[in-house]
């Protein structure tokens, strides 16, 4: 049953904070603490959570306002949810940040905090509502409003997001989807497939994968491949079975790793080469969002995530206005162009500064239309040394050249300037 929480509104007449000798009590005013309690804490809508509890009578939430702080400390100090429960319990600035002004007054075990993460997951997934995303969103207008910040200049930069997954090779991969649908099934179906799938099914995935010839491991990803063929036919029209996410797996890795070939009445099953496999492929059964991404020579699993934040050097303090996850197959330019009309409704923005990958005919046209001037930190292509001369020293005046980088303008225009020998002779950075 939801029940709000207003204990951090009432002021205790015997509390440790009250008590603290006047230094002390100072030094927590100086605090991050405070800021957070009354920036945060509470602005927290805990309205907005009542439906991811019973609407019977019951025993009450855990405080709302009191675990999404929790969670948003989680996050600005990187703790485990160990050090986060240790915090709260034993660190006076992380319980009076919470609302509370005495150690112990409420208590928060392991359990509560995975339970309440799992119903906001089974809410977004039912509703499309990411209530975190929402709340969010409500205290950074209400904290822009309030606080002396010009959001007219914001940036915006992404940066790989791993996941928390194991690499895993081509064999181990769909010998694990394999091994995760089988475990699934009904103790009877498992006595029905035991004999055929014994070879795979009675080892750790990366066992298997260890013990292989690399002459070996083709052979042996063809057989997979036949028996996820007849796995998925065999359950396709049972209604329980088909919907497990370990079948979809199932049938996900035969599309993206097999061809299936119909020919004369009868399926073959036909191994894809390493190259025609998508970058959206499945790398892990344990994070099936996940995607595959090379830059710059290295490897990345997992996602991309997009920050937007003021970056006005006359703000006292910068505050983020925009945090987004994608796939980290997505373009920063698709990103800017999507992200740009919601975060000039809310905050006004008027420039964007960006990295030159964010540019582009469509996210430009977006700026254009939002009324938004994107501006590039850099070029698009190779970086150019920073010890040679490039056009970007000379100063320009439409296509004429008006001076070189030491001031001084050229002789003459014609397709290119010529060189003032008088000055040009003497300037250390001619010779580059």
């Amino acid at each position: 049953m939801f029940r709000g929480n207003e204990g951090h509104r009432q002021t205790a007449l015997f509390s440790t904070v009250q008590h603290l000798p006047r230094g002390v009590k100072k030094m927590l005013d100086s605090s991050w603490a405070p800021p957070f309690r009354r920036l945060i804490l509470e602005k927290i809508d805990e309205r907005r959570y009542a439906e991811l509890y019973s609407p019977l009578k019951s025993r009450p939430n855990f405080p709302v306002n009191i675990w999404v702080g929790l969670e948003i400390i989680k996050g600005l100090f990187d703790y485990t949810d160990l050090e986060l429960l240790e915090q709260f319990h034993f660190n006076l600035l992380t319980s009076y940040a919470l609302g509370q002004e005495n150690l112990g007054e409420v208590s928060i075990c392991e359990q509560t905090l995975y339970y309440n993460r799992e119903r906001l997951l089974e809410y977004e997934e039912r509703t499309g509502r990411n209530l975190l995303e929402q709340e969010f969103k409500a205290i950074t207008d209400e904290a822009l409003d309030q606080l002396p910040i010009d959001p007219h200049t914001q940036r915006m930069d992404s940066s790989f997001l791993g996941s928390f997954i194991k690499q895993m090779s081509r064999l181990e991969l769909i010998v694990k989807v394999l091994q995760n649908f089988y475990h699934d099934l009904p103790p009877a179906e498992q006595t029905r497939w035991a004999a055929s799938l014994a070879e795979y099914v009675d080892e750790e995935a990366r066992h298997i994968s260890y013990r292989l010839k690399r002459a070996e491991v083709e052979e042996h990803l063809k057989q997979l491949g036949v028996l996820l063929f007849q796995l998925h036919q065999a359950y396709a029209l049972d209604e329980a079975i088909s919907s497990l996410v370990s079948y979809e797996h199932v049938g996900r890795v035969l599309k993206e790793q097999f061809s299936l070939v119909e020919e004369a009445g009868q399926t073959t099953i036909v191994l894809k080469p390493s190259s025609e496999i998508s970058a959206t492929s499945l790398q892990n059964p344990a994070d099936d969002e996940a995607t595959f991404r090379r830059k710059n020579s290295e490897s990345h699993k997992g996602y991309l995530l997009n920050v937007t934040e003021t970056c006005s050097p006359e703000n006292p303090v910068q505050l983020l206005t925009d945090i987004c996850v994608y796939q980290n197959i997505a373009s920063d330019d698709a990103i800017l162009a999507e992200r740009l009309p919601e975060i000039k409704e809310r905050t006004g923005v008027k420039e964007m500064i960006v990295d030159a990958n964010f540019t582009s005919e469509t996210s430009e046209a977006v700026g254009d239309e939002q009324g938004v001037s994107i501006v590039p930190t850099q070029v698009k292509g190779r970086h150019l040394s920073q010890e040679r001369l490039s056009l970007t020293d000379f100063r320009f005046e439409g296509h004429r050249i008006i001076s070189c980088p030491a001031g001084h303008s050229p002789l003459e225009q014609i397709d290119k300037a010529q060189k003032s020998s008088a000055y040009c002779s003497l300037c250390q950075r001619a010779v580059q």
